[in-house]
């Protein structure tokens, strides 16, 4: 996280213009106040609410996360019947359940009544699909806009965009990947947004994956379709920073909310909040409050959300990538893709941050449109000389080796020195039960992170050498003996009927929560739905 400084709201109790409290500092909520901004409302005094006490502390260092316009089915573009199976069967063959989970008490209870209301809804399953698959088209569209708006924003968040390849194993992957690939064409109307591919295609696209691709058992289905990643640490970081710049925003940070009091008609008249062990209240019925606070029971228990939120648990771990490993040639896929395997699903997810200094040089050579190679440098293993050499005796476009050209970027052109690298390995996910444990202790993210770790070990095998080899069969690996990684588990909020509510929720409030893994993947389209909301009010509202 970058130094910023953070103002403290200001207390005065005389006549002030209407604030807008955004409850939630992490990506949705910053997303959220990028959007209020980008949408011309620069006059609004923010309020950015958070119990932490730093913007988005919640998230690893690393966490960078898949782009794809499949994410919102990871949960929601489920029918009640796979519902009721993905919380009977494994993770490891498909499920939500961790090996050995049996659900009993209230655990069950909870399962059933999420079961039932998922079924009232099995009339709209295919429509509900459809929606939440062009939603996805919608965000990484405007994912391409906030790069082509502020391509320095975009480089320093790590966006990639761009083929994604989808790896199908096992003994359903062929139908698993036409699936797929037909699903993608009627949400889009276009039979060009996504396709199956050989392995010589896939490995075109990125040789990164020739180490597992390109083994001879290799048996399976590869498609190619839409998406990217994103560093979702440095993005919290980077709109922090912007947020500060371009002023009238406050931080209101260490702020437990406690309780939202709503009238009759469901305008908000107040937060009850806890600081510093001390009860506070936050904002007047006069002002606008936005909610982006992911799986929050608060919002159901007071009425600003009209159906149950359902928590699964989702794990990752990031690695981060030594410089000396990247300057030895270390092969690992610099392009997001996801594998579908015996071991449940797994997102492979890196991140560049580029240093300033290379775009900087970049900036300097950009007068000459190409690189020669003598023009490099010995000494900035800035390019990979790999990659470079297999130009030949052409100049090379400066396109391909800036990571603000998200279209002509290529990623295995950059050397050591280019910047840091990240990969994050998630997917797993687990249903932990209804006091939702979520600690590295708990037996289903012990079994989830322990699967992605020998995932690990198979994909980049030079990189596991570096870090020593855990015992992977232990029951509770020494993570702290594991400094290169960072393990984190935590909820993914879903409603019973999939869609996520991003609307109103009464006359001066609005609520951005259950959108389960996808809530950075559809930042951009919730913030820009919450931001014209605000635009669209009146100018006052009465209290």
């Amino acid at each position: 996280m970058s130094s910023v400084l953070l103002n403290p709201v200001d207390r005065t109790t005389g006549p002030r213009a209407r604030r807008v409290y955004i409850v939630g500092a992490g990506v949705a909520g910053l997303l959220t106040a990028w959007a209020i901004r980008q949408t011309g409302q620069t006059e609004l005094p923010l309020v950015m609410v958070d119990r932490a006490a730093t913007p988005g502390a919640g998230l690893t260092a690393g966490n960078g996360r898949s782009l794809t316009a499949t994410e919102g089915l990871v949960a929601g573009g489920l029918t009640a019947a796979q519902l009721a199976q993905a919380f009977e069967t494994p993770v490891d063959q498909g499920g939500y359940a961790y090996p050995g989970f049996v659900a009993q008490g209230a655990d069950r209870a909870a399962i059933g009544a999420f079961l039932e209301r998922a079924r009232a809804q099995e009339a709209t399953a295919a429509d509900r699909e459809r929606a939440m698959l062009q939603l996805g088209f919608r965000n990484l569209h405007l994912w391409r806009e906030l790069a082509a708006q502020d391509p320095h924003l975009a480089a320093r968040t790590g966006l990639q965009l761009g083929a994604k390849l989808r790896v199908y194993q096992g003994p359903q992957a062929e139908t698993k990947a036409n699936q797929e690939v037909a699903r993608l064409h009627r949400a889009a109307g276009d039979r060009s947004v996504a396709a199956l591919v050989s392995v010589a295609e896939a490995l075109a696209l990125n040789p990164g994956l020739a180490p597992f691709l390109g083994a001879a058992a290799f048996a399976g289905q590869i498609t190619r379709q839409p998406g990217g990643a994103i560093h979702a640490g440095r993005l919290v970081a980077e709109l922090t920073d912007r947020l500060n710049q371009m002023g009238r925003i406050q931080w209101q940070l260490n702020t437990e909310i406690a309780g939202i009091d709503r009238d009759a008609s469901g305008q908000i008249q107040q937060l009850r909040a806890h600081q510093g062990g001390k009860a506070i209240t936050l904002g007047r019925a006069t002002d606008r409050f936005i909610f982006a606070t992911g799986f929050d029971p608060l919002l159901e228990q007071s009425g600003a959300v009209s159906q149950p939120l359902f928590p699964i648990a989702g794990t990752s771990i990031t690695f981060a990538i030594a410089r000396s490993a990247i300057a030895q040639g270390l092969t690992f896929p610099r392009r997001a893709w996801k594998q579908d395997g015996s071991a449940g699903p797994l997102v492979i997810s890196p991140t560049l941050i580029p240093a300033t200094a290379f775009l900087d040089w970049l900036d300097q050579q950009r007068a000459l449109d190409r690189l020669a190679l003598d023009g490099i440098g010995e000494a900035t293993d800035w390019i990979d000389r790999t990659w470079a050499a297999a130009w030949g005796d052409r100049p090379i476009p400066l396109d391909v080796l800036d990571p603000r050209r998200l279209d002509r970027f290529q990623p295995e052109a950059l050397g050591a020195n280019a910047g840091t690298w990240e990969i994050r390995i998630g997917g797993c996910k687990f249903y932990p039960g209804v006091d939702r444990p979520l600690d590295l202790q708990h037996p289903g993210a012990r079994w989830a992170l322990r699967s992605q770790l020998r995932a690990a070990a198979q994909f980049f095998p030079e990189l596991w050498a570096l870090h020593g080899s855990p015992n992977l069969e232990s029951e509770s690996p020494d993570w702290a003996s594991l400094a290169a990684l960072q393990p984190w588990v935590g909820a993914r909020p879903v409603h019973a009927d999939g869609q996520s509510t991003v609307a109103p929720c009464g006359p001066n409030g609005f609520v951005i929560t259950g959108t389960g893994s996808w809530g950075l993947a559809s930042g951009p389209g919730n913030g820009q739905r919450a931001a014209g909301w605000l635009a669209d009010l009146p100018a006052a509202i009465d209290s």
